[in-house]
């Protein structure tokens, strides 16, 4: 089976309206639900309707374990994670007339930095989840980097409300690889 539904706020969202009856739902599939909710809304900051809202409500009625959920998501950061934000932080080059902010890593500063694929990861996420299209004044950010001598990758984040650009088609002139949406 297919489901599809492009103005679903999240995945969760169609799972729990098409897939899983609501007496099925305890208190540990609303907590799972209500987190894959939060995580794909960014909190109910973006992509959310009344329909997001009413399955919110549902799932919070059911016992979701609200504490747990923030404290996973918005409250605990492995030491890892945190080192590779302040290294971005630090490599992160600003271009204003275009609006947009650069993190290049080619692989000498890969090597030097000593970033495995484990650090590379995390480095990425940090980079996309929590800088890219996150600084005031700069709608967009694209990281550019060189995992092995010659192979190029690039990953971008646009802010959902300024961002202009459309990412995914932007990139696909440099490559048929890839995908994403509007602003990833």
């Amino acid at each position: 089976y297919t489901l599809r539904d492009s103005k679903a706020s999240s995945t969760a969202k169609v799972i729990l309206e098409k897939i899983i009856p609501k007496d099925f739902v305890d208190e540990k599939i609303a907590t799972l639900g209500y987190a894959a909710i939060i995580w794909d809304t960014g909190n109910f900051k973006w992509h959310f309707n009344d329909d997001t809202l009413e399955i919110a409500n549902f799932l919070l009625s059911k016992g979701v374990d609200v504490p747990f959920i923030i404290n996973k998501i918005f409250c605990s950061y492995p030491k890892l994670h945190l080192e590779m934000l302040y290294l971005a932080i630090k490599n992160i080059e600003y271009y204003d007339q275009i609006k947009t902010i650069f993190l290049c890593l080619p692989y000498q500063k890969l090597q030097q930095e000593k970033i495995d694929e484990n650090k590379f990861n995390e480095l990425k996420e940090a980079f996309c989840d929590e800088i890219a299209g996150k600084i005031s004044e700069y709608d967009r950010g694209i990281l550019i980097y060189e995992k092995k001598p010659g192979y190029i990758g690039i990953s971008a984040r646009g802010n959902n409300l300024y961002n202009k650009i459309n990412m995914p088609k932007m990139l696909s002139e440099l490559s048929s690889q890839g995908g994403g949406h509007f602003n990833a």
